[in-house]
């Protein structure tokens, strides 16, 4: 989650590389970039809240 956070700060295409490379590792792993950004903005706006 660092990564996605991190490349939010690069300039554009820096940070368009950097979650193509992230979500290219992920969907080996069945997982999706797009998928966790969504969650992340959802629990950020408390839509998801999730309790520690």
């Amino acid at each position: 989650m660092e990564t996605v956070t991190y490349s939010k700060t690069l300039p554009v295409d820096m940070g368009t590389q950097r979650l193509g490379n992230v979500n290219l590792f992920m969907r080996a792993i069945g997982l999706d970039v797009e998928l966790l950004v969504y969650v992340m903005k959802a629990v950020e706006l408390r839509l998801f809240p999730i309790s520690s």
